[in-house]
């Protein structure tokens, strides 16, 4: 996994899925292998083919998490979000920031993810934020 996180770009998903089937078919041999042959695979082997599995586990988890975003056409662009707020507020410079969950948009063409982070801006500063509010 630390050697994905050095990567500049993330390679292909079919890359990803054919990297990780040749890892299986390989860790499947050796394994094979060192159960036929009186003298036992070296560990190596093993080591090197669960680590190009655990890339290839990675590189496709980032994809499958990275494809649910917002294209960047919708960037900057008002959208009508309707939802439940799923967190407390937790304030920010001059306003609070909380968690979604988006239930429908507007306009529906739009892919949105299923919880997004949204920012309300109030102008308070984070001590004015945790002030009580005080009835009149």
């Amino acid at each position: 996994m630390w050697a994905l996180q050095r990567q500049p770009e993330l390679a292909a998903v079919w890359m990803l899925a054919l990297g990780g089937a040749m890892a299986v078919a390989g860790l499947v041999t050796v394994l094979r292998a060192s159960l036929a042959l009186p003298v036992p695979v070296p560990v190596f082997a093993r080591i090197v083919l669960g680590a190009a599995l655990g890339f290839a586990w990675a590189g496709i988890a980032a994809h499958a998490r990275l494809s649910d975003g917002l294209d960047a056409g919708w960037e900057g662009r008002d959208l009508q979000l309707t939802g439940v707020i799923a967190s407390l507020p937790q304030p920010v410079d001059g306003g609070a920031r909380f968690e979604f969950d988006v239930e429908r948009v507007q306009p529906a063409q739009v892919h949105v993810p299923g919880r997004v982070l949204l920012v309300w801006y109030d102008g308070l500063s984070p001590e004015e934020f945790q002030e009580p509010i005080r009835a009149v």
